[in-house]
């Protein structure tokens, strides 16, 4: 029934009547609708009209179809949506619905759990921004509003189950890395340098380590999550000095870290030993046997280790020096006591390690040892052992000298002053010396000659003695 009244929304009293009419949704969707008035009076007359304005209706909800839709991830890993990183850019996510019944539509889909918009083109697609979603499978709400204007919310989930993985937190960096146990790697370790520290999640580590002068090397080894250590590398190809170590996790989705970063050091060489010399290379005489001076020349602080020999036989045991820091290049001197060696070719070898442990060849330095004086023989005095009243005045001294050295002599008589001299021998055999004046020894009486011998070295003389008589002429 119509009504004069303000409830279907007319003015009351105005002779104006209206009828509320509740519209079923989901049954009309049309156009040129028209509306019938049918008007009996009191008498019971009775008469009806129709409008003419061809009204459109439209009180279908749209209705979207399970199989037009579509969810697609661009570049993922494994069907996973995920930033990435590095050379690989971040994966696209796309949307697409279709309904059952088009009628100038416009869709859109909410991207927000991939870091999007709320608003997106059915169809369009979208690049996933990093955020807080870890490998959890996620579903896309969307919104259909068709040209009367009806609207429909719901999602992917629920138009045909479809959701995606999504794996948008970026891994943090690999963390505590420490390279060769936080010491220089030398000549022992550089084949086998090993890298630990912690990841926070499994994936790919991917180390990268650039050396003096540019040179690097790359390489990889999953893991597992928490604490690793990577299997041994070789790091011969690079040369000593400091070493920059990068190191990132990609996770199981294909998102990368930054970079965790260390530093090491590389120190395979050590100087070989310099001016090594044992005694400045001189002969060792008795007087210096007890303090030989063992020289070289240091270009880095570290340890000294020498061992000194005859070398036909017999061995001081095997000692070191401990070479402080300071300024390098600079000599050393180590005192080494061989008097209890035999005389004979003595021989120092000596090794040098550094701080870090490398280890130089062994030199070896020899120089003979001699400490021992030897004593001239056959020593006669004109020609034998007599002196008599003709060859007083002009004796002769003659002795064998086995090595090289000087000789003093001393010739004492019954009276009268010793006669003493010198004699240097410059070649070993038969020495003399002529034309000794002994005539104040008197006419008679016995004479000692002594020769006491000092060697080259400046062993101590040993003197050789020869009982002399003078004859009386008669």
């Amino acid at each position: 029934a119509m009504t004069d009244t303000s409830s279907c929304g007319g003015v009351a009293a105005d002779q104006r009547y209206e009828a509320c009419l509740v519209l079923t949704p989901g049954l009309i969707d049309a156009t040129g609708v028209n509306a019938s008035v049918k008007v009996d009076d009191v008498a019971g007359n009775s008469t009806s009209t129709s409008d003419t304005t061809n009204a459109v209706v439209d009180t279908k909800v749209p209705v979207f179809t399970s199989s037009g839709l579509t969810i697609a991830v661009d570049n993922g890993v494994s069907g996973v949506a995920a930033v990435n990183g590095g050379s690989i850019s971040a994966d696209k996510v796309r949307v697409n619905a279709a309904l059952a019944v088009t009628d100038g539509d416009t869709i859109t889909w909410n991207a927000g759990p991939i870091g999007g918009g709320s608003t997106i083109t059915n169809g369009a697609m979208v690049t996933v921004l990093a955020g807080a979603t870890k490998n959890s499978a996620q579903f896309f709400a969307l919104r259909v509003a068709d040209n009367a204007g009806n609207t429909l919310l719901t999602d992917t989930n629920a138009v045909d189950g479809k959701t995606i993985s999504v794996d948008n937190v970026i891994p943090a960096a690999p963390s505590s890395l420490v390279l060769n146990g936080g010491i220089p790697i030398t000549s022992s370790s550089l084949m086998s340098v090993v890298l630990t520290g912690v990841t926070g999640e499994a994936g790919l580590l991917m180390v990268a380590v650039v050396g003096f002068g540019g040179y690097a090397e790359n390489w990889s080894q999953a893991v597992t999550g928490g604490p690793f250590s990577l299997s041994p590398h070789n790091f011969t190809a690079f040369a000593d000095g400091s070493l920059q170590v990068y190191a990132t996790i990609q996770d199981d989705a294909g998102n990368l870290s930054s970079d965790g970063q260390t530093t090491g050091t590389k120190d395979t060489g050590v100087s070989a030993l310099q001016n090594v010399s044992l005694n400045g290379g001189n002969l060792i005489s008795s007087s210096q046997q007890n303090s030989v001076q063992l020289r070289f020349q240091a270009t880095e602080a570290g340890t000294l280790t020498y061992q000194v020999e005859n070398t036909g036989g017999g061995s001081l045991s095997q000692q070191t020096y401990t070479v402080s820091g300071g300024t390098f290049p600079r000599n050393e001197t180590v005192s080494v006591n061989v008097s209890s060696l035999s005389d004979g070719t003595i021989r120092a070898t000596l090794s040098f390690k550094d701080l870090v442990g490398n280890v130089t060849p062994q030199v070896s330095v020899s120089v003979a040892k001699d400490t021992v004086s030897k004593a001239v023989t056959n020593l006669k005095i004109n020609g034998g052992d007599k002196i008599d009243h003709i060859n007083r005045y002009m004796s002769t001294l003659t002795f064998i000298a086995n090595e090289l050295g000087t000789a003093n002599y001393v010739i004492t008589g019954p009276q009268g002053s010793p006669v003493t001299g010198t004699m240097q021998v410059t070649a070993t055999g038969i020495q003399k010396k002529l034309g000794l004046n002994l005539s104040s020894f008197g006419i008679s009486g016995a004479v000692t000659i002594t020769v006491t011998f000092t060697d080259t070295p400046n062993n101590q003389g040993v003197s050789t003695v020869l009982n002399a008589t003078i004859v009386p002429r008669f």
